[in-house]
């Protein structure tokens, strides 16, 4: 017991950031392709609190950084200074290089280091990282994973994981990945297996939350401003992430805020059916937002020629039409629009051809 004990003091004292705070608002998770600096940029815009990059191959900053060259990666690490709070998020199985690159230069930006032992698709779990960490068998590994990085880094070091591997041992993975020292953990209470399949079970977060005295965010299935608040109430968690409730949908934090900041002068967009009552409760009000309130047309316009814009200040041309292709088709399931039309954005070739058609389209 004196060991753990040591190890809670020593991450008091090493950490002054408050990472319960941070987590007031809504955070945009970690999401590959989707969560670059661009769409951070204006998810923060829309009331987003931490914002997470893409996923980072902790090998591939270790070779780029040592190449002394420009290297793919850093095009992940991009940041904004809109983004207040900067959540970096690693993934790997090497305890020398993940210690090792956590101290290189191109992380100071970074609040928050985060680790990802969740990740369940094959490409990540068959090479031995993400999901594959919190298999049984590799428990020891994370486990030096995180007291080397704990000890590497003054920042705050975090963790994104998972129910379990192929069953639900969350509080277990939980308390031992404490006891190294992390500042919070996060919880998707779906097994590695299960992929995306059934539902999310957040009595599993519940759990992690009644047994740990560290912060437990919640993830999955949060769709809605209802589902954020409904999460928050049956868990107890300390924060949530939004991930796929994001694509297409960065209003999803604009919903959140007007209900956190609901009154009856509040002017949001999203506010419009809050009820009257002097100081509306957040189960009153957040069942209207997505119901009653679809996001109007000339704010959709307006949003993604934004994101547009973003993209092109931050990546350029080539960059911006490829990406732009699937995050347009994602915010068209916001308009009801033929399938004929939502076909055609795939083709365009140009961001002009794209802002022509965004602009003619709605």
């Amino acid at each position: 017991m004196g060991n753990k004990k040591d190890v809670a003091i020593k991450a008091k004292q090493k950490k002054q950031f408050d990472i319960r705070g941070a987590f007031k608002k809504p955070a945009l998770a970690a999401l590959a392709g989707v969560s670059d600096v661009a769409f951070r940029e204006l998810c923060k815009g829309f009331g987003a609190g931490v914002t997470f990059s893409e996923m980072v191959s902790a090998k591939a900053v270790w070779y780029g950084y040592k190449s002394g060259k420009h290297f793919k990666t850093l095009d992940l690490l991009k940041t904004s200074d809109t983004e207040d709070i900067k959540g970096v998020q690693i993934f790997g199985s090497d305890a020398d290089i993940i210690s090792e690159i956590v101290g290189y230069d191109i992380f100071d930006k970074y609040d928050i280091i985060d680790v990802n032992m969740g990740c369940p698709m094959p490409k990540i779990v068959n090479n031995g990282d993400g999901g594959a960490l919190i298999k049984k068998e590799n428990w020891d590994k994370a486990k030096n994973i995180l007291t080397r990085l704990v000890k590497a880094t003054k920042k705050p070091v975090t963790i994104k994981t998972r129910a379990g591997f192929n069953s639900n041992t969350a509080v277990e993975f939980a308390k031992m990945a404490r006891d190294c020292g992390i500042a919070a953990i996060s919880v998707h209470p779906r097994t590695v297996q299960q992929l995306y399949k059934g539902r999310a079970d957040w009595g599993v977060i519940k759990a992690v939350k009644a047994t740990l005295d560290i912060p437990v965010f919640a993830r999955g299935d949060i769709f809605s401003a209802q589902a954020y608040f409904d999460v928050l109430d049956q868990t107890g968690a300390d924060g949530a992430f939004i991930a796929r409730g994001s694509f297409g949908n960065p209003f999803i934090f604009a919903e959140i805020s007007a209900v956190q900041n609901c009154s009856p002068t509040n002017n949001s967009p999203f506010a419009t059916k809050i009820k009257d009552s002097p100081n509306p409760t957040k189960k009153e009000t957040s069942p209207k937002l997505l119901k009653d309130n679809p996001v109007p047309a000339t704010l959709l316009k307006d949003t993604i020629l934004q994101h547009i814009d973003l993209s092109l200040k931050h990546f350029g041309e080539r960059y911006t039409v490829l990406t732009m292709r699937k995050h347009i088709l994602w915010y068209f399931a916001k308009a009801s629009l033929p399938k004929k039309l939502k076909a055609q954005a795939t083709t365009l070739n140009c961001t002009n051809q794209l802002k022509d058609f965004i602009v003619s389209t709605l």
